[in-house]
């Protein structure tokens, strides 16, 4: 009888505003608070070079398409969550409005 060996569990994420982002092999997903203390969930497919080409696979190459993807989709997940997470309305002018703002110091 021959037992498959089990491929390791690839997962890595980091923290968003109210949540967190994970990145699998095939999908990176988030998971935020919303201010009515929903969870708001958002799923979307990898599209990794490292999947498709063999050359983005060698070393170097490889630590710089590993460096790009993790900033790209982090600061998507972040600015996604922000989106989401952002409790405070919008003033006719498209500034935020600031509950500070109108206290007098």
């Amino acid at each position: 009888m021959t037992e498959k060996k089990q491929q390791p569990a690839l997962y890595g994420g980091q923290a968003v505003i109210e949540g967190v982002m994970i990145r699998g092999r095939r999908t990176v997903a988030l998971a935020c608070r919303k201010p009515n203390g929903d969870i708001y969930r958002y799923r979307e497919p990898l599209r990794s070079p490292l999947v498709r080409s063999r050359i983005a696979r060698l070393p170097f190459v490889r630590g710089v398409v590993v460096l790009w993807e993790s900033l790209d989709y982090g600061i998507r997940m972040l600015m996604r969550s922000a989106e989401g997470s952002s409790a405070r309305s919008f003033s006719s002018s498209g500034c935020r409005t600031s509950p500070r703002a109108s206290r007098a110091p």
